[in-house]
């Protein structure tokens, strides 16, 4: 019998955000490892941190957008993506790797024209 999640009016209840949360961890810890593997990288936190501590590591790998530029080189490099290597996280820095990693991902799929966005 599947769990009960009672959403109410104050929205989610503890137990279907911790699962959410969760779901989030392991997402975020395969993106991770995924894109390391990719671009031929060691992931920033050791392989034997808990999970809480991967995932923190993980995320703020992500959130500063280099791993995700250095992806799009990786894969294309005649896509253009200019990488801030010392972005931090929740920076300018970091929302512009973002930034270039979307227009490069547009760029390449509209090359492609596998997919549109």
């Amino acid at each position: 019998m599947p769990p009960k999640f009672n959403l109410g009016k104050g929205g989610m209840t503890m137990k279907r955000k911790a699962l959410k949360e969760s779901h989030l961890v392991t997402l975020a810890l395969e993106a991770s490892e995924w894109i390391h593997q990719t671009i031929g990288t060691t992931p920033s936190y050791p392989a034997v941190a808990n999970s809480q501590i991967k995932f923190e590591a993980a995320f703020n790998e992500l959130d500063t957008g280099v791993l995700l530029c250095k992806l799009i080189q990786t894969i294309d490099g005649s896509v253009p993506c200019k990488v801030n290597n010392s972005a931090k996280p929740k920076s300018f820095q970091a929302r512009d790797n973002i930034a270039q990693f979307i227009a490069a991902c547009q760029v390449g799929c509209s090359q492609s024209h596998s997919v549109h966005f």
